[in-house]
């Protein structure tokens, strides 16, 4: 799957650069409210710039300001105005890294670039969040700047400036067939919150600002999943997939995802557009009765069954692409059109035809519509994993007609068509997105969401969640699923299942069929302690702790308050109340080190508990300082527990 971010990745930018506005804007000098000061920019092409008026607007609301930016044309002709900016001057000294949701990072810290580099990241209707911050090395909010209009490409650049700043840049590309421009940026440099909040409070003001509606959550929603593509890749079959959903019962899961291979021959899938992916027909060599296997698998193993579709997507050698050629995305051909191959093709002199439909038309949205009353109808899923959404180019250059004149309008059209259809069938159904089309755009059309692929890396899986949480009121959070190989210890395999936990749903893609028994009761165990406290960790609240770059973090309900340790340093947390404490060695060392204030006098009971999650030696009684503080030092298992109990 990391060979389908690699080809995202290089399709946007090369389709951002064929967009570049000219590079002399209008600049207006702007100071905010809350001291910051930079410019605005306009690029106005070939429109006289004495035919259009400019108006700026400041809104400092709860540590925060809005800033609009009214541009209208004086005679009533549409604008030739190509992008909007936001340019702003922040102080470097304290910066301890730059942080945006969008886009890939390339090593297991949070943070996107060190302070004082050059950074550059991209987003898009359907690719990450217009959305970058910087913090301090204790993660509290230095700055930052995000957009409210979310389906415009922006580029989101962080450099190096005179005097010990670092200037920050947001740039919008704006649909130019407008008598009118209004973008709204929100700007932050308040320090009293952390880097999280302030994140979260830029979602509530977007979520607010484009009217969100959440997608009806279920309590299936919640079902931790099992999936074999990590290991199996599309090489599946009936055997496999009864096997495996046997063992992902026993396990304590309680969803099996129908992952790339149910849908067409093994192999098809690296074939992209030169192949027949778009079928969603089971090949009879791997499957006798597709149906007949998922009611198998509620049936005997009390498992929930999710398909896996990458809807948009259609090969040549499909059985559809006769119905659906008119309707491909071409983009222009770059230099090394190769490189593209076989996710894009030749089509004509100049253009590429790309395996994903163009959904600026109406008639990929009624493709979409009866895609999925008829997958719904053949194998009555309980859910959805909707997959690549994030590769459809967000411009179209094909000769046919476009029914919605943005690519964000079509885009969003097409998900309702799948949302709204989907509901029809089925009320409770589950629709999944993954990083990066897992954005405020399109929360509308999902009820999970889930990071990054990062298989092998419970680290990188849980800062990429890290990253995307604060944008996540309205839907359920999951992890990826996580698979390790089975040569790794014990002590290994708890902290993936351990993370796996604490980041989301669970969602597991290790081998069970050839783990050794000992993984599998680290994994039955923990997903027992899920379903026990599933109420506290998925509706609690949720926070980092400690170091910007390489978060703790805690997620605290009423009662308990649970907190993953991945730090080797000392731990240090408040709890409110008398709470049930439970702290998670995630760390490379077997001892936990933690400074808990909670009140001046309070006694509780602490067990710990080992990889296995079976107590570990007697419990004793630890009593708070004089300052109100546990002082803990205590030898805990890596991957293991210590869980204190209030007695008082």
């Amino acid at each position: 799957m990391m060979y389908k971010a690699l080809i995202v990745l290089f399709t946007l930018c090369f389709v951002l650069a064929a967009l570049a506005a000219p590079p002399q804007p209008l600049t207006i000098p702007i100071t905010l409210q809350n001291g910051l000061s930079g410019y605005l920019g306009v690029y106005p092409g070939n429109t006289d710039r004495n035919d259009f008026d400019i108006r700026t607007t400041q809104d400092p609301v709860d540590g925060r300001v809005a800033v609009g930016l009214q541009i209208r044309s004086r005679s009533g002709r549409s604008l030739d105005i190509s992008a909007v900016s936001l340019h702003l001057l922040v102080p470097a000294a304290a910066i301890d890294g730059v942080w945006t949701p969008s886009g890939s990072i390339a090593d297991d810290r949070l943070i996107s670039a060190d302070p004082g580099n050059d950074f550059l990241a991209y987003s898009a209707a359907n690719y990450g969040i217009p959305y970058l911050a910087a913090a301090n090395s204790a993660g509290q909010n230095l700055f930052a700047i995000g957009l409210l209009e979310q389906d415009l490409p922006v580029e989101l650049h962080a450099t190096p400036a005179q005097n010990g700043f670092y200037e920050f840049q947001m740039k919008a590309d704006v649909p130019r067939n407008r008598s009118a421009v209004n973008q709204q940026f929100f700007v932050s440099n308040d320090s009293s919150v952390g880097w999280f909040a302030i994140a979260e409070k830029y979602a509530d003001w977007v979520d607010a600002g484009t009217n969100y509606e959440p997608f009806p959550v279920s309590e299936r929603s919640f079902m931790p999943v099992y999936d074999t593509w990590y290991w199996s890749q599309d090489q599946v079959d009936d055997s496999l997939y009864l096997q495996t959903g046997e063992a992902a019962s026993a396990a304590g899961l309680g969803i099996f995802l129908a992952d790339s291979g149910w849908d067409a021959p093994t192999g098809e899938y690296n074939k992209w557009l030169a192949g027949s992916t778009g079928d969603y027909m089971p090949p009879p060599e791997k499957f006798r009765d597709l149906s007949s296997t998922f009611d198998t698998l509620r049936s005997a193993f009390n498992l929930k069954v999710q398909l896996w579709l990458q809807p948009f997507a259609v090969g040549r050698m499909s059985m559809r692409y006769p119905q659906t050629q008119a309707l491909h995305t071409q983009v222009p051909k770059p230099p090394n059109s190769a490189s593209l191959a076989p996710f894009e093709l030749p089509h004509g002199p100049n253009t590429l035809e790309d395996v994903n439909l163009c959904p600026q038309m109406a008639a990929t949205h009624e493709y979409l519509r009866s895609l999925f009353a008829e997958v719904a109808s053949a194998y009555r899923s309980d859910g959805y994993w909707l997959d690549f959404i994030d590769g459809i180019p967000p411009i179209c250059v094909a000769p046919h007609h476009h029914d919605f004149d943005t690519f964000g309008d079509g885009l969003r059209g097409a998900l309702s068509a799948i949302r709204d259809t989907i509901l029809a069938t089925d009320p409770n159904a589950i629709v999944h997105f993954r990083a990066q089309y897992a954005n405020l755009n399109n929360k509308p059309f999902s009820n999970v969401w889930q990071p990054f692929d990062a298989p092998n890396n419970f680290d990188r899986m849980r800062l990429d969640a890290l990253r995307l949480r604060p944008f996540s009121k309205g839907v359920v959070f999951a992890a990826d699923e996580l698979y390790w190989p089975e040569t790794v210890n014990d002590a290994t395999v708890a902290r993936f299942v351990m993370t796996d936990v604490m980041t989301g749903v669970p969602s597991i893609g290790a081998n069970l069929v050839d783990s050794r028994p000992s993984s599998i009761e680290i994994l039955k165990n923990w997903m027992n302690f899920y379903r026990k406290y599933q109420a506290d960790l998925t509706q609690g609240e949720f926070r980092p702790l400690g170091s910007f770059r390489v978060p703790n973090h805690r997620i605290e309900s009423d009662q308990r308050i649970f907190v993953y340790i991945r730090s080797k340093g000392r731990v240090r947390f408040p709890v409110s109340n008398q709470k049930e404490i439970f702290l998670m060695n995630a760390s490379d060392l077997p001892r936990i080190n933690s400074s808990i204030s909670v009140s001046a006098i309070a006694r509780y009971d602490m067990q710990a508990y080992d990889r296995y999650l079976r107590p570990l030696g007697a419990s004793t009684e630890i009593i708070s300082n004089s300052q109100g503080v546990l002082d803990i030092s205590a030898v805990v298992q890596r991957g293991g527990m210590l869980v204190l109990k209030p007695l008082d």
